[in-house]
């Protein structure tokens, strides 16, 4: 790599980290969660993703999440590395999501029963379904296109 904070550089690195936000799994709604519960229920968090070998060899299942029990706490989604594709290890953070969630919302532990996990596969799916909306329709992904580029700070 190029001398660090010289213009090659800069740009080696925007393209490797642009690089990795392309694997990330479900960034936007990582962050959308710890805003939801720090507004509706003064719970701040950071949620932290952690793609893992051995999470199905070592806790016999596709994820888990390991929710903050105090305010200030981080929060961790496990997801296995080597199982299924892309799409399934996103559906399994968005799964955990909502584990996180309920566990903060409710008086009463997050349901882990057959029942808990079809609740926790239907909050999954729906939002599942609204990223293949937003990523399906020009219209809404137009506002996130730079359109004047380059800017310039100075």
């Amino acid at each position: 790599m190029s001398e660090p904070f010289d213009c090659d550089s800069a740009r080696e690195v925007a393209n490797e980290v642009y690089s990795l936000s392309e694997q990330c799994l479900m960034a936007h709604s990582i962050r959308a969660v710890e805003k939801y519960l720090l507004e509706k229920y003064a719970f701040p968090t950071q949620i932290i993703l952690e793609i893992s070998d051995n999470v199905v060899s070592d806790m016999d299942r596709l994820s888990w999440c390991s929710p903050a029990q105090n305010k200030g706490d981080k929060t961790f989604i496990f997801v296995d590395r080597e199982w299924g594709d892309q799409d399934q290890r996103r559906f399994c953070v968005a799964h955990e999501l909502y584990h996180i969630i309920w566990s903060v919302a409710s008086v009463t532990p997050p349901d882990r029963s057959r029942n808990g996990e079809e609740v926790c596969d239907i909050y999954a799916n729906r939002l599942c379904e609204l990223h293949n909306e937003f990523n399906t329709d020009t219209a809404k992904r137009a506002s996130l296109i730079f359109t004047k580029i380059p800017y310039r700070s100075v």
